[in-house]
């Protein structure tokens, strides 16, 4: 389960301290990152609760979170799912990669019509101020 390492990584967390948390032995969580080992059910539902996935995307199944609630808009933004899917692979993109797709992005936006750095926000809450 390639996703479960990831997850832990994004909590911050050991394999000890997450292998505490969902109450299995560390060597048993363990070998459920390295795919050496699948969880029953039970313990793959604790696990998708605990990092707020769904069990599908435990399984590579799927690329979506549980809630839309999870992007921090304030309901001020109307998401697709679409949109969704590029923010949760986005997140899962190295610093590297992520600064990649930035620049993508904005040598897209630079050649379309009329395009001003301006434009550009540089924080979620100007992007949520902008008039489209």
């Amino acid at each position: 389960m390639l996703r479960l390492k990831e997850l832990r990584a994004k909590k911050g967390l050991k394999q000890s301290e997450a292998a505490e948390i969902l109450g299995i032995a560390t060597s048993t969580y363990s070998k459920y990152e390295r795919g050496e080992s699948q969880p029953d059910f039970r313990t793959l539902s604790k696990i998708a609760d605990f990092f707020e996935v769904s069990v599908d995307f435990l399984l590579n199944r799927e690329t979506k979170v549980k809630e839309l609630s999870h992007i921090e808009t304030g309901g001020m933004l109307n998401v697709s799912n679409d949109e969704l899917v590029l923010v949760v692979n986005y997140r899962q993109l190295s610093d590297y990669d992520q600064h990649d797709v930035d620049e993508f992005v904005k040598h897209k936006l630079k050649n379309s019509v009329e395009f001003s750095e301006d434009f550009l926000p540089r924080t979620a809450d100007e992007f949520v101020k902008m008039d489209f």
